[in-house]
């Protein structure tokens, strides 16, 4: 197949005896501490699939065997070390993707760039400069839309504040009305409390968002994915999940 190209690795086999080196020692040096010898391979193969003009399907599969004496732990050291290598070898293809070349289903990937390994608001406005300048989609928005990074920043920082329509025109959105319009999509989706429906209420009042999701579909499928993780680790979000649950636990009593 002249659009298919394959790549296999060559199985590495190493042996760990008491006091012997080896390859595996950085990983599972922790987890293979015994006697007698342990006996690992691994197989990766790589295959790259020409889809259509400019797309190409990238597949990854990696086998592990450490043998019969590996434990459980040293076996799940190693499958979240290549799944986070998987996720990263993701993340580094889309984005070398300009954004003419997304499609819808792209977004929830989008989002996943600008979440990955953030576990706080904090975290994700750390993350946020380098995912601009390094994902071409979004440096080229940061280009077109002068208002489009604070947006981001004031959205991903969760923040409640006082929301106020914005009607001006999309490619004439300052930074000043790129952070107000963040700040109303934070409170439709805190008035909502669903990330679907707060994302639909945030395009429908402000015009510049009603434009910026019909122009680039793909973004309203990640801001819904960047709202559920908004929801998630914002403190009024946390206020909702527990009023919520002392709601239905008296009803229940």
């Amino acid at each position: 197949d002249d659009d298919t190209i394959v790549l296999l690795t060559t199985p590495i086999a190493t042996e760990r005896g008491p006091k012997r080196r080896t390859a595996l020692r950085g990983v599972t040096s922790a987890f293979l501490e015994m006697n007698g010898v342990v006996t690992g391979t691994e197989n990766i193969a790589v295959r790259l699939k020409r889809i259509k003009n400019g797309l190409t399907k990238f597949d990854l599969a990696v086998e592990l065997d450490l043998g019969a004496h590996g434990s459980t732990a040293a076996n799940l050291a190693y499958v979240k070390r290549r799944l986070n290598e998987a996720g990263e070898v993701a993340v580094y293809f889309h984005r070398l993707v300009p954004l003419e070349g997304l499609i819808e289903e792209d977004g929830k990937a989008l989002a996943d760039d600008l979440l990955f390994g953030s576990r706080t608001p904090k975290q994700r406005l750390e993350r946020l400069p380098e995912v601009m300048k390094r994902n071409a989609a979004l440096a080229e928005l940061k280009k077109k839309y002068e208002g489009f990074e604070a947006l981001m920043r004031r959205f991903l920082s969760g923040s409640l504040g006082l929301s106020c329509e914005i009607k001006t025109k999309l490619i004439c959105i300052t930074e000043k009305e790129g952070k107000q319009l963040g700040k109303n999509g934070v409170a439709a989706v805190e008035s909502m409390n669903l990330a679907e429906s707060g994302i639909n209420q945030w395009k429908l009042q402000n015009k510049a968002m009603r434009e910026l999701f019909e122009k680039h579909p793909v973004l309203e499928v990640a801001f819904v994915e960047m709202a559920h993780e908004v929801i998630r680790t914002a403190p009024w979000g946390l206020m909702w999940r527990v009023g919520t649950g002392s709601v239905l636990s008296f009803i229940d009593v």
